[in-house]
């Protein structure tokens, strides 16, 4: 399978410019087999919508990409997984979550005051993953290793200067998981990152499992150079 690990649509993400359903022909036509969809979770995505408001219903929405992405995408026989990019209020950090549930979302209206440490303990307990997102770009500061259960180390995205080499040099130092996304926002962005696995990926479970386990190729470049994911 490849897999997508990061990537926007314009519904959720401010910056986004794609639509969910041309996001997956694209997606397609560079022979993906699945996509995560890790829309961003901020202040300032939230605060566009008032969400504050209605938490639920803004929760709802957030998931919406997903739902109608799930539906369109068994035309190819595809797959569309939930996620996020989560950024805590007063910290300029992402963090890419992967297996939280709606219902967690909807039960912690307050998720962006949590901290790093506070919430991965929640994400511990829980069983959902908590990477951070292209961790030397500028303004990011690096997250303690005990409260991630991996990094970016290949950030696609063409627009920003993500330094991916430094990121590789900090997870080999530390022994930390290694994950690879497109950081997909406009079609050119389309195919920069993944990862490529043997194992079979049918949920967010799974690909939890997935992460975890290391047994997956990563995608780092545009011309499908592959990294071995030694950790």
């Amino acid at each position: 399978m490849i897999i997508e690990l990061h990537a926007h649509t314009e519904v959720k993400s401010a910056c986004g410019h794609v639509g969910i359903k041309e996001l997956i022909d694209l997606y397609h036509g560079k022979n993906y087999d699945a996509v995560v969809i890790t829309d961003h979770l901020n202040d300032w995505t939230i605060g566009i919508e008032n969400a504050e408001n209605d938490w639920n219903g803004f929760v709802d929405s957030f998931y919406a990409p997903v739902k109608e992405g799930r539906e369109y995408a068994e035309k190819y026989g595809m797959k569309v997984f939930f996620g996020c990019e989560l950024r805590f209020t007063g910290d300029e950090n992402d963090y890419l979550v992967y297996g939280m549930t709606v219902e967690f979302l909807k039960a912690h209206p307050d998720i962006r005051a949590c901290g790093i440490g506070k919430f991965h303990e929640m994400a511990q307990e829980n069983g959902f993953l908590v990477f951070q997102a292209h961790p030397f770009r500028d303004n990011m500061k690096i997250t303690p290793v005990k409260y991630l259960d991996g990094i970016e180390v290949n950030n696609g995205n063409p627009r920003q200067s993500s330094r991916n080499d430094i990121a590789r040099l900090w997870a080999d130092m530390f022994g930390m998981c290694k994950i690879s996304g497109s950081d997909f926002h406009q079609p050119e962005d389309v195919g920069l990152g993944g990862i490529i696995t043997y194992r079979d990926v049918n949920d967010e479970n799974e690909l939890c499992e997935l992460l975890l386990s290391g047994e997956y190729t990563l995608i780092c470049d545009p011309a499908g150079g592959l990294l071995k994911n030694d950790k």
